[in-house]
């Protein structure tokens, strides 16, 4: 309703139209791996509609700060802080809340997210805010959850929908609960997440909004998944897309989807072709737990292909990417146990540091893609990896990747001819 508001024909205030992007904006961004291809865009053109001129709506404040973010993320601690400092509480709590959305995006350390959403939290209690409370206390329990602190994340996420339903908003409660269903799962509490799924099936038949629904279907999909029961999962997976319609059928849907997928196919090559789509589709969000999520199946992918020292890295670069380890994927757990099983702890430590210090993603992925085009011409590739240092002599962080990139290459590809 907000684009809608922005994109009336007329003679409609730039500062009108600023607020309904930026509004949207912000709703997006802030539900944690929801899809966020436009929010970028909305962004800029808010920045364009508010330059120059003074502001009449608080919100607009907030216009700045993002778009520097947007440009320079580094700049990110300082860019809220006239915002933290504002004379309107309400500015000051939704300020917290952004700057931890921004710094989750970074991959920032546990305690400056913590910090920033049970501030926000507080402040918005203070005031009353319903909508900033159920948002605030759904990423905190998100990020309890990856924790592996279940039940607790579970209760945070009960106070987010009770803040929900006083102001209305029973269509994101369907997603609440749907998460509440797979948490109560993990827990082995099969009765509860079985009431958590029936509950979301009863807010979902009262809205029409696809997100919410393709939100359930994906739940349920996951849930399906772990109980064994591959064709109600592929059941669930294609009502996503026809929830969503093939426009809207992109970014954290479509990554989330393919992932889902990936795992449930035997054909290797299918569940290759999944595990692609999946990692291109969560890269081009931005969204760095969505990337660490996929990248766990990734990992998946090279166990079942063989490769336990490449699990081990792909899980721990998962961690990396994501700044903690998920204890909420399932997978990520089975995926190191059978790892470390085949390779004995020490391999599958070295495994692991190789893949905390190492970007090889890139430089292996791009050169197993380079040498199977080259095959197809009838040309015999050839690798060559290059370093200052001479004979493995030097331990500077350019030299230890090369390294583990021809560790890298030697076990995924032992046929090409590499030199380096």
């Amino acid at each position: 309703m907000s684009i809608a508001a922005a994109s009336l024909a007329g003679e409609v205030p730039d500062e009108v139209r600023a607020t309904a992007y930026l509004v949207v904006a912000v709703f997006v961004t802030s539900r944690p791996g929801h899809d966020q291809y436009d929010a970028q865009e909305w962004i800029r053109e808010s920045y364009r509609l508010t330059r120059p001129g003074p502001l009449r709506n608080p919100l607009l404040g907030f216009v700045e700060p993002l778009y520097v973010a947007l440009l320079e993320p580094s700049e990110l601690p300082s860019a809220f802080e006239t915002l933290l400092a504002d004379g309107d509480p309400w500015v000051r709590a939704l300020a917290r809340l952004d700057r931890a959305r921004f710094r989750l995006k970074l991959g920032a350390s546990d305690s400056d997210v913590d910090a920033d959403l049970e501030a926000a939290l507080a402040a918005f209690r203070a005031v009353g805010e319903r909508w900033g409370i159920s948002f605030a206390l759904t990423s905190l329990a998100e990020r309890i959850a990856t924790r592996g602190e279940f039940l607790r994340a579970c209760e945070r996420y009960e106070e987010a929908v009770e803040a929900l339903t006083e102001v209305g908003a029973i269509e994101d409660v369907v997603g609440l609960r749907a998460r509440q269903a797979e948490l109560y799962w993990l827990l082995g509490d099969e009765r509860s997440s079985t009431a958590a799924i029936t509950e979301a099936q009863r807010y979902e038949d009262r809205v029409g909004w696809p997100d919410a629904r393709a939100e359930l279907a994906l739940a349920k999909a996951r849930l399906a998944r772990w109980r064994g029961e591959t064709d109600e999962a592929y059941g669930h997976l294609a009502a996503v897309r026809t929830l969503l319609g093939d426009a809207e059928f992109r970014g954290a849907y479509r990554a989330r989807t393919q992932d889902q997928y990936g795992y449930l196919t035997e054909d290797l090559g299918k569940a290759r072709a999944h595990r692609t789509e999946a990692f291109h589709e969560a890269g081009d969000t931005g969204y760095l737990p969505l990337i660490a999520e996929v990248l766990v199946g990734v990992a998946d992918l090279a166990l079942r292909q063989g490769e336990y020292e490449q699990a081990a890295r792909l899980l721990a670069a998962s961690d990396g990417v994501r700044g903690t380890a998920d204890r909420s994927l399932p997978d990520a757990s089975r995926v190191a146990e059978a790892a470390r099983s085949r390779l004995g702890e020490t391999a599958f430590a070295e495994a692991t540091r190789a893949g905390q210090r190492q970007d090889w993603r890139e430089l292996a992925e791009i050169t197993l893609m380079a040498a199977e085009e080259l095959k197809r011409f009838g040309i015999e590739p050839k690798v060559g990896l290059l370093s200052h240092s001479n004979f493995g002599s030097s331990e500077a962080p350019s030299a230890r990747k090369m390294r583990d990139t021809l560790a890298i290459l030697r076990e995924r590809a032992p046929e090409l001819e590499v030199d380096g």
